[in-house]
């Protein structure tokens, strides 16, 4: 059953401290910050945001005018969950308890908006339960996958061992996350099920893990 079109909020959490890669979220990539091109995406939609940072985060001179939010020091930690961030950012804005979110993370550079709003679109469609971006996994993971049927109906968890009878023809697809996107609506948790696919193509995703990932980014951002 279709929901009424309210306004959506689009999240982006960005903090400065990063293992992989120092500073990150705020370090010029191809010409912009990845903070910047997540929030060049929510302009290029209209949506509300709010950019979620620690109290070390520069200020940009480009904020698309999305609302800056600084979260307490015990929000800012390796350690802190992205359930608890979130939480904070809800707590904090004011929206309708039905409120499309959506989780833009910075670390996906080559975010294509028509993800983001194809996720919107089928979250319209849902009474509940999260859009997941995923991209096909190369080789499933040795203990743990995610798996849908052919129709891409609700992902779920499947252990690999279970499966190593399957010949390859009879496989189904297997998918790990890719960060580009994640919708649900306020009042329901972030990533309650069911998991709905939305499928990213390889060439739309390139997560920023390690200073590797950095230097494909560039190199494709180029192209």
């Amino acid at each position: 059953m279709a929901r009424n079109h309210q306004c959506p909020l689009a999240i982006i959490p960005a903090r400065t401290g990063s293992k992989g890669i120092a500073t990150k979220n705020f370090r010029p990539l191809g010409g912009l910050s990845p903070v910047e091109r997540a929030l060049g995406c929510v302009i290029s939609l209209g949506l509300e945001a709010v950019v979620s940072v620690d109290s070390e985060a520069p200020i940009l001179a480009f904020s698309g005018g999305a609302r800056w939010l600084t979260r307490p020091p015990e929000l800012a930690q390796d350690e802190t969950p992205m359930a608890d961030v979130i939480a904070h950012v809800l707590a904090t804005v004011y929206g309708p308890h039905d409120q499309p979110i959506v989780l833009l993370q910075p670390t996906q550079p080559l975010r294509d908006p028509r993800y983001v709003k194809q996720a919107l679109s089928l979250l319209n469609q849902l009474m509940s339960g999260t859009i997941m971006s995923v991209t096909a996994a190369p080789s499933p993971d040795k203990l743990l996958r995610m798996i849908t049927d052919r129709d891409h109906g609700p992902l779920r968890l499947e252990s690999w061992e279970d499966t190593l009878v399957e010949r390859r023809q009879d496989a189904r697809p297997a998918y790990r996350r890719d960060g580009t996107v994640y919708a649900w609506r306020r009042g329901q948790p972030f990533m309650g099920q069911p998991w709905v696919p939305l499928i990213v193509l390889p060439e739309h995703t390139c997560p920023l893990d390690t200073e590797d990932d950095w230097r494909e980014a560039e190199r494709r951002l180029v192209q």
